[in-house]
């Protein structure tokens, strides 16, 4: 499910991508967990992309306070929200464009 900026009992992992094609930053996927030890232990398993990346991964306390933030590979976006980055990238346009 979708996180949402409301404080509440979760601790997300959220994947963006600044898209050059309309300037915003766009909301591709997470997931959330009931506490913090388990959403600790998927951070540390998403690998950290060395350099400059249009792709990031973000992690978020109950409160959608910002505590962790990395670069990653459009590989690993792919492999961790189970799509191809077409169709995530239209599904993220749409859905901004609909906000």
């Amino acid at each position: 499910y979708e996180c949402s900026p409301m404080p509440r009992a979760d601790h997300c992992i959220q994947l963006s991508m600044l898209d050059r094609q309309t300037n915003q930053i766009l909301t591709l996927g997470g997931t959330c967990w009931p506490n913090a030890p388990e959403q600790a232990t998927h951070w540390m398993a998403i690998p950290a992309f060395p350099g400059e990346s249009m792709f990031q991964a973000e992690m978020f306390d109950p409160y959608w306070n910002q505590i962790g933030e990395k670069m990653i590979s459009a590989e690993t976006v792919e492999s961790l929200l189970g799509d191809t980055l077409p169709r995530l990238i239209d599904a993220a346009r749409m859905k901004e464009n609909a906000e």
